[in-house]
């Protein structure tokens, strides 16, 4: 785990692919995603939120109101197969309350299932194109 604070970001980090979790200290909140470079996915989550070009809203006023210090970005587990991620990232989001990820949406209560449907069938999409060639 590392502090998304700190100024030499995650220097051990591995430029594999993963499942990902940030955590806010501060209460408890945690974020999960899967993609194919955790170190590249580390310091991109790091930049967003220091410019305040986040991706989720609630992530990045928690940021503002707690600090970068009260951040932590975990690696939960490492996989080269892209289906395996999205099934873990989805089974996290799931399995945690709607009130501790930020995942969810404040409105409808549940994940953005469509970026889910869509990372699947973009993938879906990929591994049957490259079949075919």
């Amino acid at each position: 785990m590392t502090d998304l604070s700190a100024k030499l970001l995650l220097p051990d980090l591995p430029h594999a692919g993963g499942v990902y979790s940030i955590t806010c200290l501060a209460n408890g909140m945690v974020y999960y995603g899967a993609t194919n470079n955790l170190y590249k996915r580390a310091h991109t989550m790091r930049s967003n939120l220091f410019c305040g070009g986040c991706f989720n809203i609630r992530l990045c006023q928690d940021h503002r109101l707690h600090g970068p210090e009260s951040f932590i970005f975990a690696v939960v587990a490492l996989s080269g197969d892209v289906q395996d991620r999205l099934a873990l990232e989805e089974q996290l989001i799931r399995n945690s309350g709607k009130r501790e990820c930020y995942n969810f949406t404040r409105r409808s209560g549940i994940h953005n299932p469509g970026k889910s449907l869509w990372k699947r069938a973009s993938v879906a999409s990929k591994l049957t194109t490259n079949k075919e060639e």
